[in-house]
């Protein structure tokens, strides 16, 4: 009985102390030792410092984390932060996810600086980052680590070609808006007929990609080119892909408070300039615009407001058309909260399957601590006025997600189908026949009843306003390759009623067919 009492004893002796252990582990602090070499900087830097981790640690951390991968990570403003200084990022660093001292398991880990402030990824060039590392977190594990930033992010290398050339135009009206400069950026992809045929003039359609989208994606593959039919379908036509990116996000191609003039940048300085340099048919009726998602709103934005510069536009998957259901909310709702419904309940900004994918909330906590330049912000550098420093007012309260209503206020201006609801009268004349818009009912981000609450507005006025909805293909080319034929079968039927000469391009060798006529009237 004695040894029994004495065993048990002992057991609770080592079972406190494994616990004691475990505890001590557990509440240890976490913290990363960042540095950076004179290799990569012999001048003090400034910026915002991050700490990226992924589980999946056969990927690359350093691109951050997605909506549909919020795995942790920890930033901190930094200035004058000198080469070989030790920087610690520590429980006292702005963190998403999870807490330094609650991490546990195997990560892929490396930190990035931003310091650009040109382009909104924090992988831009001229930025820092360290190498990949794979480290174990919990009990017993080091909890110091030591990360050196370095490695320098070099501009993206890219070549032209004959049929492929970029355009980096400065502008004087961004860059007066600004205070510093900046350039409109496309790339310019020409028929294959362009330089066999010296006499020909060709439409041109403006293409405009969507979030994190940039222009020299052309000259790194045909996916871009075959997503929007720039070979091989119908008329031949010149194809000037716009970059999809400003340090807020997406400019949108709208004269924002924030972000400058850039629509009218585009029409007044850039558009000029393509037609100067190539052979365009300058005229409005064949000048057309398409585009993706973000680039799909801009295209019925632009087509919109400069209803005599374009022909058309067919817009795939675009950004909310009607702030009635603005992703899920309806802004002009008194009281509204972006994070919850009126039950209570926490709102669904993405779903799949009937499955919430993750909420507002949660993409906007993790936009918060990543700088505000995330998807769901870039709407407020779009169409929010100016507020303290610079910075767009916000739409909603980071903490409450409480909607302000003096911010909706000024958005009423950007709400397309609001717009067009107000002024069809006098603008159906110029509009009819030229708006297109595709959608998936399998949006992820519910990106279909908007478009739904448009097409049965326009039904309500008669207005010509082409909608079609279809059954599957999610946000991306899943859409694309079931619209693209009828795409450019539209495109084609304008561009012949605007000028009956344009024919199809004919084959190396043959005859060439007259593309436009020898004068071409100008808009």
């Amino acid at each position: 009985m004695r040894r029994l009492v004495e065993f048990r004893l002992m057991t609770r002796i080592i079972v406190f102390f494994v616990l004691l252990t475990c505890s001590v582990g557990a509440g240890r602090a976490v913290e990363f030792r960042l540095t950076f070499p004179d290799t990569v900087s012999t001048e003090p830097l400034a910026g915002r410092v991050y700490v990226f981790l992924t589980d999946d640690t056969a990927a690359s951390p350093h691109y951050g984390p997605s909506p549909t991968h919020q795995v942790p990570f920890y930033a901190k403003d930094v200035m004058d932060w000198q080469p070989g200084q030790v920087l610690v990022l520590d429980d006292t660093a702005e963190w998403f996810g999870r807490a330094m001292k609650d991490l546990r398991g195997r990560y892929a880990l490396a930190a990035v600086l931003d310091r650009d402030e040109t382009e909104q990824s924090h992988l831009a060039p001229g930025n820092i980052y360290s190498r990949k590392l794979v480290r174990v977190f919990g009990p017993g594990a080091a909890e110091s680590i030591d990360i050196t930033l370095d490695r320098r992010k070099e501009p993206p290398q890219y070549e032209e070609s004959e049929l492929q050339k970029e355009v980096v135009l400065p502008s004087r009206r961004l860059t007066a808006h600004l205070g510093r400069p900046v350039s409109l950026k496309a790339a310019v992809v020409l028929p294959e007929s362009y330089h066999r045929r010296p006499e020909a003039r060709y439409p041109v359609v403006y293409a405009i990609p969507g979030f994190g989208g940039r222009h020299y994606h052309i000259f790194m593959g045909p996916w871009n080119q075959q997503r929007y039919g720039m070979r091989d379908h119908g008329l031949e036509k010149i194809f000037v892909f716009l970059d999809g990116d400003c340090p807020t996000g997406h400019p949108c191609y709208v004269d924002s408070a924030v972000n400058g003039p850039w629509a009218s940048a585009l029409a007044k300085e850039l558009i000029p300039h393509i037609d100067a340099n190539y052979r365009t048919i300058a005229a409005g009726p064949v000048r057309l615009l398409t585009g993706q998602s973000s680039g799909a709103w801009a295209a019925l934005w632009l087509q919109l407001i400069y209803p005599d510069t374009f022909g058309g536009a067919w817009a795939a998957s675009p950004d909310p058309v009607d702030f009635r259901s603005f992703l899920g909310v309806d802004l002009y709702e008194g009281g509204v909260n972006m994070f919850t419904d009126n039950a209570g309940q926490e709102r669904a900004l993405g779903e799949a399957g009937g499955e919430t994918l993750y909420t507002y909330r949660e993409i906007s906590d993790l936009e918060d601590r990543m700088g505000d330049n995330g998807f769901l912000a870039t709407f407020e550098a779009q169409f929010s006025p100016v507020g303290e420093n610079g910075q767009p007012r916000r739409l909603w309260d980071r903490r409450t997600g409480a909607v302000d209503p003096a911010v909706v206020a000024h958005w009423r201006q950007f709400d397309i189908c609001l717009r067009l609801r107000e002024q069809w009268p006098a603008l159906k004349d110029k509009l009819a026949g030229k708006l297109f818009i595709y959608v998936s009912a399998a949006e992820e981000a519910d990106l279909c009843t908007p478009v739904r609450r448009l097409d049965e507005a326009m039904k309500e006025l008669d207005a010509d306003v082409f909608v079609r909805i279809l059954d599957e293909g999610g946000h991306g080319d899943g859409v694309w390759r079931q619209i693209i034929d009828q795409v450019h079968e539209q495109m084609d039927r304008r561009l012949r009623t605007a000028y009956p000469l344009l024919q199809s391009p004919a084959p190396a060798g043959a005859a060439a067919p007259a593309t436009a006529p020898a004068s071409v009237p100008k808009n």
